[in-house]
């Protein structure tokens, strides 16, 4: 339910309407106090054209016609390397599309659409609306819900290739101004100096010809691009093994069942659930932990130019950029370089680590953190107990290394809990 939730949540952010390149795409404020903003998009503008009309379009309401804007500019010219940004960008986003509807059958079978229906009810007639609506009843469980997670996770992972395949380009973005207003506004004191003349008189100038842009280079792409990787990394492993019929345990009363009936439901009556999915991601993990690492160290490398330090308290530390310095600040620089010697040893083998046992006694081992991912089980069942106390609680495990996770064989100090009276 919670990944159903999280997809949703994704989608309320998020059709592409019946439009051609010669029609004018309108945006208008809710505001009488406002005037009408027009964004016209015609067939005779250039690429480049295209694609900033493309970028005064987006906002939750409208970013799908900017997605249609963007793919206008790339059938003229495919290398424009503002469209390129933005529909790899977007691309995440479009795959919720239709998703009100797709996720009908689901709510329907899982305590009905009423909630799904409130939440449509309560969403302006718009373009979002109209996005959300534009599907077939298609996910009908958990199963499915994964399917959708596939998809997500590969255009995440389209997204990330794209920045590392472009890691030196160079941006000027045109914000939309009535979009971005916040961010916009947040820069704005950055962009005057307060000087005192001869006569002691205060004067304040303010530079706002470049107040709506944001200047992308090497460090917002890398940003983005971890962004992007922590958005892989976290579906690649909702979408491992396969979680066909859990929602049969999860209209369970689970709180009557101890944790060795809820196991032995999924091993026998769940025979599809915890299987290695065919089309499994794991392999890409190692691959984001080594982007990680290069990334962190440049980070540190350039870190004065990257979190400058000022007497402003409120200065913003890269003004202009699309990224605040802030994300890139680094408060311990030596515990920083600490963490970063362990963690790429344990990109690369089991590591010595002392843990603390289910006893709470602390105890000298070795950990191979990748185990599971670079040779993953085919089934989860082989890593369950293999026999379990009188509370119900696991006291022995099939496999005491664990998949490999622990080389030692003592993976039952650190998992086995014993059963308190």
């Amino acid at each position: 339910m919670n990944a159903t939730k999280r997809i949703l949540f994704v989608g309320l952010a998020l059709m592409i309407t019946a439009c051609t390149p010669t029609e004018k795409i309108i945006e208008r404020q809710s505001s009488n106090d406002n005037p009408v903003r027009k964004i016209e998009v015609q067939d005779d503008m250039d690429a480049e054209q295209m694609a900033l009309a493309g970028e005064q379009l987006l906002s939750v309401w409208n970013f799908m016609l900017a997605d249609k804007v963007f793919n206008w500019s790339l059938s003229k010219d495919p290398t424009n390397k503002r469209a390129q940004f933005y529909s790899a960008l977007l691309k995440p986003i479009m795959v919720t599309k239709g998703l009100a509807v797709r996720l009908r059958p689901y709510y329907r079978n899982n305590g009905g659409t009423q909630s799904l229906d409130n939440n449509l009810e309560r969403l302006p007639n718009s373009s979002l609306k109209a996005f959300l609506l534009d599907g077939t009843e298609d996910i009908k469980d958990l199963k499915d819900v994964q399917n959708l997670l596939v998809q997500e996770r590969d255009a995440w992972n389209d997204l990330r290739k794209f920045l590392i395949a472009n890691q030196t380009m160079n941006l000027v973005l045109n914000m939309n101004p009535m979009t971005f207003q916040d961010q916009v506004n947040k820069g704005m004191s950055d962009k005057c100096k307060i000087e005192e003349d001869n006569d002691h008189n205060v004067i304040v100038t303010c530079d706002y010809a470049h107040a709506f842009e944001k200047k992308v280079n090497v460090a917002d792409l890398l940003a983005l691009r971890q962004m992007a990787a922590s958005y892989v990394l976290g579906l690649s492993l909702y979408t491992s093994y396969s979680v066909d019929g859990i929602e049969n345990l999860l209209k369970m009363d689970q709180k009557n069942m101890s944790e060795q009936q809820r196991i032995e439901f999924v091993e026998h009556e769940l025979p599809a659930a915890a299987k290695l999915r065919k089309d499994h991601s794991l392999s890409l993990i190692p691959d984001l932990g080594s982007d990680f690492l290069s990334a962190a160290k440049w980070v540190i490398q350039y870190q004065q130019n990257l979190c400058p330090q000022s007497t402003k308290p409120s200065s913003i530390k890269r003004p202009g950029y699309l990224m605040d310095g802030e994300s890139f600040c680094i408060k311990d620089l030596a515990k920083a370089q600490q963490d970063l010697v362990i963690f790429e040893s344990a990109l690369h083998g089991p590591i010595s680590v002392v843990l603390t046992t289910k006893e709470n006694i602390k105890k000298s081992t070795q950990v191979n953190y990748l185990a599971l991912i670079t040779k993953p089980v085919e089934d989860l069942r082989s890593l369950a107990p293999s026999s379990y106390s009188a509370c119900g609680k696991a006291a022995t495990l099939r496999d005491k290394t664990m998949g490999g996770t622990f080389p030692l064989a003592d993976a039952e100090d650190f998992n086995i809990e014993k059963c308190r009276n």
